[in-house]
């Protein structure tokens, strides 16, 4: 007990529930202290059992659709230990030493014979420091709090036999080891997060400023998540699709796009809004509404085209580079403002020479394929609708390469003539500027699918896009290249369980929007539903259960307040041999033994059987009741009061 106290301690402090920890470990030293005992049984287990699933669902339902992954994993294991608590108090409060397997495991519960029984708390103990590597900050403190309550709970199971030195050393040794698989452990998280980060929504959700690494020569399948980022209400139905820019580049390089002019310059603040024009805003411009997620804090703010002014946004400061890029300083979360638009409301600064740099590697097939163009390529305008036209005619979509051929951006243009909006945009940036038109790699969301549920349109993940942005008749416009049909294409991969994931990311966002007391107490309504549904039905079969067993007791239903042995009390009161009310009897029939030589064995016989048909659930069986009857009259009349009438046997005191 005091090593799992000192753990829940140690986990409170890791992950910063004081008050929980504090309410665990008081219910825990209840546990010990309590005397009365609870009456729980194999199906109490289970009912509690299955709370925790229960509860353990819902707490991850409510941390995807609010944090997303890695973050809801990683709050889930930090709150583990809230959930599984009323399986652990439920042993300790029963007083028992193990719970069956049955109980624990749906799969075992038809079971006949039990496979064995566990302790939950040393699973418990395990699973606080695991709860509380989830939040630490590797910092010494972690380290040493761990390494001092793994050798507590290694010096405790150190066997009678060993050296108190050599099994010091083991512990040592296997602290020093623990440190490197830690170390270990946290460098395959890092390839992990790296390997996998389309699982994990790590890139997709966030746009870097700096940089934006294409998945240009990737093999297999891209997979987009219908994960929803960006809600957009506009002042109109949407006529066409409206590119939500997030970040623009300038530079190439194997197929990474790098942002050489991007030093941000904080925006100044005016009543809650931020003028990103510098003309201001006119009266009448257009507004829209956005709500965006961002994982990680800072967001990159997804803007329509011409967005002079942002506005409604608390608590927060912008900043924005040449390149039209606005980052927010924000908290993670749900991000809402309203932006205003205009279309003189420019996209950035004016072209520099970075803007018509051309990559070495890929120079000739952009030439060659310029010359396949025809004349008239030296005019924008023309030029645009000339690689618009080229792209439209000779190449399709899609989200998968083949293994083996890794396409670059100059096998894209020569040879495969297939790809993700990644190759198109990249493609037509390239071949404007080698065109002499200065051009930048944009990259943002296509905003097209309106939500009847939010009465919004939205944006996921599988929407982030990437377009060119040329410069023409001293304005930067943009240029999307990319086949119509690539929406409706990545939609078929769109997951069946879709509408139930949107029901749930909508009332998470709507309980967001209502502010953090009413979203806590909804989630505190669910979880007392679900305590009534599962904890009181077990409350009331307890003290059902604990009813029953008080009207079986004999005292209950006065069994054995007939037995005869209280008359040979009272006839040995009356010959000056009183029990004392706080001595035990057997205690006290020792006593009797100097002033009545030879009657102790009788005595001690007549009150085995007085205690078995007193305090016995099962009773005596006849035989031996007639025994005790036909003892305690011998030894009545063998001992009668001087100078009294003996006393019947049917006249008995009332017993003390």
């Amino acid at each position: 007990m005091p090593l799992l106290v000192a753990s829940l301690l140690f986990w409170s402090f890791q992950t910063g529930l004081w008050l929980p920890g504090v309410l665990l470990t008081a219910a825990l030293l209840a546990a010990r202290l309590r005397p009365r005992r609870l009456h729980l049984e194999q199906a109490d287990f289970a009912r509690v059992s299955d709370l925790f699933a229960i509860l353990v669902v819902l707490a991850y339902g409510w941390l995807y659709f609010t944090l997303h992954n890695p973050l809801a994993m990683i709050r889930l294991f930090q709150w583990m230990p809230l959930l599984l608590a009323p399986l652990l108090l439920a042993q300790q409060y029963n007083g028992a030493a193990t719970v069956d397997l049955r109980a624990l495991l749906l799969s075992l519960r038809r079971a006949k014979h039990s496979p064995g029984a566990i302790d939950l708390a040393p699973a418990y103990f395990a699973l606080l420091l695991v709860s509380a590597s989830a939040a630490n900050t590797q910092g010494p403190g972690f380290l040493a709090g761990t390494a001092a309550l793994l050798a507590w709970a290694c010096w405790g199971s150190r066997p009678p036999h060993h050296s108190p030195w050599g099994w010091g050393l083991l512990i040592g040794a296997g602290l020093l080891l623990g440190v490197g698989v830690q170390q270990g452990l946290r460098q395959g998280q890092q390839w992990l997060e790296a390997s996998v980060s389309d699982w994990l929504d790590l890139e997709a959700s966030r746009s870097d400023p700096y940089r934006s690494s294409t998945a240009i020569g990737s093999i297999g399948a891209l997979k987009g998540s219908s994960r929803i980022i960006v809600r957009v209400r506009p002042p109109r139905p949407l006529a066409a699709a409206l590119l939500l820019h997030r970040a623009s580049y300038q530079r190439y390089v194997s197929g990474t796009w790098l942002a050489g002019n991007a030093r941000f310059a904080s925006l100044p603040e005016g009543a809650g809004a931020w003028t990103l024009a510098g003309a201001g805003v006119p009266a009448g411009a257009d507004s829209y509404a956005i709500t965006e997620y961002s994982e990680g804090g800072d967001p990159v703010l997804s803007l329509p085209a011409g967005a002079a002014r942002v506005a409604g946004m608390t608590q927060a400061a912008l900043r924005r580079n040449p390149l039209g890029t606005v980052q927010a300083t924000h908290r993670p979360g749900y991000l809402r403002y309203g932006v205003e638009v205009t279309a003189t409301a420019p996209l950035g600064e004016p072209p520099g020479p970075e803007d018509l740099g051309l990559p070495r590697t890929e120079s000739p097939v952009l030439l060659a394929t310029l010359r396949q163009l025809g004349p008239g390529t030296e005019e924008p305008r023309h030029a645009i609708a000339l690689i618009r036209e080229y792209f439209r005619r000779d190449f399709r979509y899609s989200l998968y390469q083949a293994a083996g051929t890794r396409a670059s951006l100059r096998e894209f243009l020569r040879r495969d003539h297939s790809g993700h909006c990644e190759y198109f945009a990249s493609a037509t940036v390239l071949l404007l500027r080698a065109a002499g038109v200065p051009a930048r790699y944009a990259t943002g969301f296509s905003l097209q699918e309106y939500s009847s549920l939010e009465h919004q349109y939205v944006a996921r993940l599988r929407h982030a896009h990437a377009w060119a942005r040329a410069w023409v008749d001293g304005a930067w416009v943009d240029v999307d290249t990319t086949p119509p049909n690539w929406a409706a294409l990545e939609q078929e991969q769109a997951p069946v369980w879709g509408r139930l994931y949107d029901l749930g990311a909508w009332a998470a966002l709507a309980l967001d929007g209502a502010g953090e007391l009413p979203g806590r107490l909804a989630v505190g309504l669910a979880l007392a539903w679900v305590a009534t549904r599962v904890l009181w039905p077990m409350f009331r079969t307890q003290r059902a259960r604990t009813r029953r067993a008080a009207e079986r007791s004999p005292a209950a239903r006065g069994l054995g307040t007939d037995s005869e042995f209280y008359l040979v009390l009272a006839r040995l009161a009356q010959i000056g041999h009183t029990r004392p009310a706080w001595q035990p009897l057997d205690p006290w029939l020792n006593t009797l033994d100097p002033v009545l030589p030879g009657e102790l064995p009788r005595l001690r016989e007549m009150a085995s059987l007085h205690c078995a048909h007193r305090f016995d659930p099962q009773g005596l069986d006849p035989g031996a009741r007639r025994a005790l009857e036909r003892l305690c009259r011998h030894w009545l009349t063998e001992h009668p009061v001087p100078g009294h009438r003996p006393q019947a046997l049917n006249s008995r005191p009332a017993r003390p």
